[in-house]
């Protein structure tokens, strides 16, 4: 959804609503009413209300219908905020930025930022407001290039007003390339960019640049509906003009801001726009109508009390009533400005706040307290030369005031002789600051300083106006040679700046009044480009029929459907624009289509498979031709063939891919623009989806012999498995035969022994009975200790060469060639029996096994996968330790446990774990990492294909450098 809507946009939508059936209606009524929101913010509402009853009656929250609910919410945020009701419109905003972020809509956050953004300006929290601008750039980048330009020129904006050459040298030459060079982007972009100019030179003082540039604006944002923008383009305008002293032409662009907004706009831009045309009238003398004028605009945004609109009319009421010495009045009216100016952070109102309370309080004979205020105006107004500038104006005037009234107080003589002294006194006395020496600062320093100040900012009008208060004051204390000499340099800087507003003066009446010849210039200017850009046409399809050919070449030489996929995505986006592209594979088996390719700005999407009976009505038209269907409008909330993790599109094009009579499948572009799509367009597509057609029937021609290929894969592997197996089965039988037979010889003959040994042993004792000595008891005792001790040293090592062979016979079962019910942690246990014993030095076993039923499996083979990993995670472990510490012992956890209807089996290990090329290729066939000769690759291939057979999975986790985990999940039944 565009962020501002031109005026033919406008046009668009409310024909599209026109004809929309009643269940259609939904998304039409969303489009205009966001379209209208400051345009007619009453329809807006009312469309939004009926939208949003038509919303509670779909029952299916979609993506979709939650993301038109979010849009009203933040339609409501906006229009309830510039109606000034602040509170209750961050209370909306928060709930529809919420739901943005909780959607992954990157356009409704970034929109969402922007009302946030302004919120925060508005308020005075600059700083926030440049952090929620920053996020909308971000959240529109490479999504909408309107929105993101926007945030952009909102940043630049913000620097304008705290550091003007920074912004000019950091934004100033971007800005003013891109107005010139980029005068086809949308009117709402080129609105701000001359906005950003126009304020930049409003702030700079080059007034007649800035009415050029916000003339422009006036224009651009009432043709991409952007009201509120229009307004306040009126009162800068207004401003310039009053800044080049043609304050009648400053009231009739300001009443005309007036105008706009009392039909199309809130009443707070009303408030606003009547606020500056008060200055304007005040700066005519006319101070009834100025105040009338200012009532009216704090009873519009009385609501607003906190807001900057609401202070700057405070300011405007203050000054009136100061021009009408009305001081009492203007000091209640200053004293209410002065805390909303420190609640928005705001040092130019605060400072306003304060010099207008010491001008009331001296005017009503209080110089003692306006003296005070005045400093602390001064001693907050540092680095701020127009704050500094004023503070100093309002000191100067309280001196001023008492050395009037010490003289008054004085004898003739006496006073003529201080007076004398005084002036003798000023000549000798450098300028100082007042926060430095307030005592012996005067009325003509502080002017002094002031002028400084004032031609340091090159403020020549300003500095003229200090030339004539500093002779008033030299006249006023007796210096009149002094004084007729800085009246004559007054008189000469009015007549130079006068001259030069006249002539600037002359040039902004140009503007403005060619600003509606310029419009109807612009009309015509389109017109043509429009005519130029058909003959750019005739030139580019002969260019881009001779690139379609390169673009074939490139497409078909490709096997891969990705590759095929990727390769045209790639030119789509360099030909036509295009948010969206899918091509889909046509299933005869289930009649449907299946997407196997899908991509929305620049975002893989995942596949989905679309069946038959929900395809578009249409499918007759374009599944039995092989020809190009264009659907250009929005889609409904509830069309069945919209895919939730798009977003709605409204110019689309679709297209069969054929070769021959036979249908391979669709293809399909989408833009979220309308009208997008010509016959130029139509045709580059077409051409596109032939190329297409013939990759991919050439990628399935290719698919059959990677099938074969595969298969014969599969059988050298099934062939190697069997002889691996076989021989094992040979091997471990005749080793389980030649070593149990003699072990069987050693493990009787030393149960004989020890028979005999105790037989002896009981012979000796009756033998010797009592008569030997106890030393020779005690060394026959010893002597059959050693003998039996020796005797079980034999006994346990046959019983655990006779525990190894039956471990060999449990491992290779071959016997079993049928299923056989067994408990897989016997099966555990005899395994890691044999891998053991080569792995004690270096590797801890830990065993995890919890109680589990028998399971009916080859016992063989699952050996042969737990052989397979318990080795490949002690090499693990082992290339390690030599890698870090060969002291540091690794650990190899084994895990079994009933999880539902299956059995899991974990071997985790901390071995060297494996990069993710690793993890893309480990079950591969003949894929290995170790070296030559040490390893076939077939290894976890065979385990996988094993795992299969009992129709089980295994899966792993892997960290390099911190150890793998492989799991295998298989079920009971």
């Amino acid at each position: 959804m565009d962020f501002f809507a031109s005026n033919e946009q406008v046009e668009h939508l409310e024909a599209d609503l026109a004809q929309a059936h009643a269940g259609q209606r939904v998304r039409p009524l969303v489009a205009l009413a966001w379209a209208l929101r400051e345009r007619d913010s009453v329809r807006a509402i009312q469309l939004a209300d009926e939208a949003d009853a038509l919303l509670q009656s779909i029952v299916a929250e979609t993506t979709k219908i939650r993301g038109l609910r979010l849009r009203l919410l933040l339609l409501r945020a906006e229009i309830t905020y510039f109606d000034g009701e602040v509170v209750a419109a961050c209370v909306l905003l928060d709930a529809a930025m919420q739901g943005f972020t909780q959607m992954h809509d990157a356009l409704g956050s970034a929109d969402a930022c922007w009302l946030r953004g302004w919120i925060s300006y508005f308020s005075g929290c600059m700083s926030e407001a440049s952090q929620d601008f920053d996020a909308m750039a971000c959240s529109a980048a490479g999504h909408d290039p309107v929105r993101h330009a926007l945030a952009q020129v909102a940043l630049a904006r913000n620097v304008v007003f705290t550091d003007v050459a920074r912004a000019r040298a950091c934004w100033g030459q971007h800005f003013t390339d891109l107005a010139v060079a980029d005068t086809t982007q949308h009117p709402g972009a080129q609105c701000w960019v001359q906005d950003f100019l126009g304020i930049l030179a409003l702030q700079s003082g080059d007034y007649v640049v800035s009415i050029r540039h916000y003339s422009q604006v006036w224009a651009l944002a009432q043709l991409s509906g952007q009201v509120r923008r229009a307004t306040i383009a009126s009162r800068n305008i207004g401003d310039a003009f009053n800044k080049l002293g043609d304050h009648h032409s400053a009231l009739e662009w300001l009443q005309r801001g007036v105008q706009l907004a009392r039909e199309k706009s809130s009443s707070k831009a009303i408030g606003e726009c009547l606020t500056q045309s008060a200055d304007a009238l005040c700066r005519l003398q006319r101070y009834d109508s100025a105040w009338e004028t200012l009532q009216e605009a704090l009873a519009l945004i009385a609501p607003m009390t906190q807001s900057r609109a609401y202070a700057l009319a405070l300011h405007g009421l203050g000054e009136v009533e100061l021009a009408r010495q009305q001081y009492q009045s203007a000091l209640a009216v200053y004293q209410l400005l002065q805390p909303r100016a420190e609640r928005l952070r705001n040092p130019e109102l605060l400072s306003h706040a304060l010099c207008g309370q010491a001008r009331a309080l001296l005017a009503l004979d209080q110089n003692q307290a306006a003296l005070q205020i005045a400093q602390r105006a001064w001693a907050l107004a540092a680095g701020r030369v127009n704050e500094q500038i004023a503070a100093l104006r309002v000191l100067a005037a309280i001196d001023a005031c008492q050395s009037r009234a010490a003289m008054a107080a004085q004898s003739g003589v006496q006073s003529g002789v201080q007076s004398d002294q005084q002036a003798d006194k000023q000549s000798d006395r450098q300028t100082e600051s007042p926060a430095e020496n307030q005592a012996a600062a005067t009325a003509l320093d502080y002017l002094q300083q002031a002028r400084q100040l004032a031609q340091g900012a090159g403020n020549d009008t300003l500095a003229g106006e200090l030339l004539h208060s500093m002779a008033q004051h030299h006249a006023a204390i007796g210096h009149f040679e002094q004084a007729w000499q800085l009246g004559r340099q007054a008189a000469q800087a009015r007549e130079r700046i006068h001259a030069r507003q006249n002539s600037q003066r002359t040039e902004a009446m140009q503007i403005s009044h060619q600003t509606e010849r310029a419009e109807a210039q612009q009309a015509q200017q389109r017109e043509l480009a429009s005519e130029a850009r058909r003959a750019e046409l005739l030139q580019q399809t002969s260019d881009t029929l001779a690139h379609l050919g390169a673009i074939g070449q490139e497409i078909t030489a490709h096997l891969a459907l990705d590759r095929v996929c990727q390769v045209i995505n790639h030119h789509l986006n360099r030909l036509l624009p295009v948010n969206v592209f899918a091509l889909a594979i046509w299933d005869d088996q289930q009649r449907g289509l299946n997407c196997i390719f899908c991509i929305e700005d620049g975002i893989i999407k995942p596949n989905i498979r679309i069946p038959d009976y929900i395809i578009d009505p249409a499918r007759e038209k374009y599944f039995g031709h092989n020809d190009v269907l264009l659907v250009d409008r929005d889609p409904y909330p509830n069309e069945l063939a919209w895919p939730d993790f798009l977003t709605p599109t409204s110019c689309r094009l679709f297209a069969p891919l054929c070769l021959g009579d036979k249908m391979l499948g669709m293809m399909t572009i989408q833009s979220r623009q309308r009208h997008v799509y010509g016959t130029r367009e139509k045709m580059v597509f077409r051409t596109l989806c032939a190329y297409a057609a013939i990759a991919i029937s050439n990628a399935y021609a290719h698919g059959e012999l990677a099938e074969a290929h595969r298969q014969l894969q599969e059988s050298q592997r099934q062939m190697v498995l069997q002889g691996k197996m076989a021989g094992l089965g040979s091997l471990t039988a005749g080793v389980a035969h030649e070593i149990n037979n003699p072990t069987n010889f050693v493990h009787v003959a030393a149960q004989n022994q020890r028979a005999d040994l105790a037989r002896f042993e009981k012979f000796v004792d009756d033998l010797v009975e009592a008569e030997a000595a106890p030393e020779v008891l005690q060394g026959f005792k010893q002597h059959f200790a050693r003998m039996n001790d020796n005797v079980a040293t034999m006994l346990n090592g046959t019983a655990r060469i006779k525990a190894i062979v039956k471990d060999l016979r449990s491992f290779t079962r071959l016997d079993a060639e049928q299923k056989t019910a067994v408990r897989l942690d016997d099966c555990l246990v005899s395994t890691l029996n044999l891998v053991r014993t080569s792995w004690l030095e270096k590797v801890d076993f830990i065993t995890e096994f919890a109680p589990v039923p028998e399971i009916e499996c080859w016992p063989a083979l699952l050996n042969q996968v737990f052989m397979n990993l318990l080795v490949n995670a002690c090499q693990a472990i082992e290339e390690k330790t030599l890698q870090a510490a060969p002291s540091v012992r690794g650990k190899l956890v084994l895990r079994l446990f009933q999880q539902g209807e299956s059995l899991i089996v974990q071997f985790e290990d901390t071995g060297i774990g494996m990069s993710e090329a690793v993890q893309a290729h480990i079950l591969e066939p003949f894929y290995t990492t170790k070296t030559t000769g040490k390893g076939t690759g077939l290894g976890l291939s065979i385990a996988f294909d094993i795992v299969q057979k009992h129709g089980g999975i295994i899966g792993f986790q892997s960290t390099p450098g911190e150890g793998s985990c492989f799991t295998i999940q298989l079920p009971l039944a």
